[in-house]
């Protein structure tokens, strides 16, 4: 059985996908002054950076993946905007998954050797 939820292919389509999505939502965030959300999302773009540069990921049901999970929960307690909301409920439903599982959500990409 797989450590991983997504992997091969799939994990890095989704990763690139991830960093594209947090770099967007930052600037909308930037421009629209949620600075709560902004940070938050900020926080989870240099996470995943240092993620692809060391080949680390947050193991399922840790603690950096209950604390990513209720930042995540924050996010979508405390906006107001729909499109924050949609962004904090996949990055919820995607710790839900990996804390019930026990997996790391997508295999280990690791840019620097």
């Amino acid at each position: 059985m797989s450590k991983a939820i997504l992997h091969g292919k799939i994990a890095y389509i989704f990763e690139s996908i991830e960093i594209i999505a947090l770099i967007c939502l930052i600037v909308y965030c930037a421009r629209k002054q949620l600075y709560p959300e902004l940070v938050v999302f900020l926080i989870a773009f240099f996470e995943h950076i240092r993620q692809i540069l060391t080949g680390y990921r947050q193991q399922g049901g840790s603690i950096d993946d209950i604390l990513t999970l209720i930042m995540m929960l924050f996010i979508v307690i405390k906006t107001k905007d729909d499109i924050i909301k949609i962004a904090g409920t996949i990055g919820v439903l995607i710790h839900i998954m990996t804390i019930s599982s026990g997996k790391i959500f997508c295999a280990s990409i690791k840019l620097l050797q």
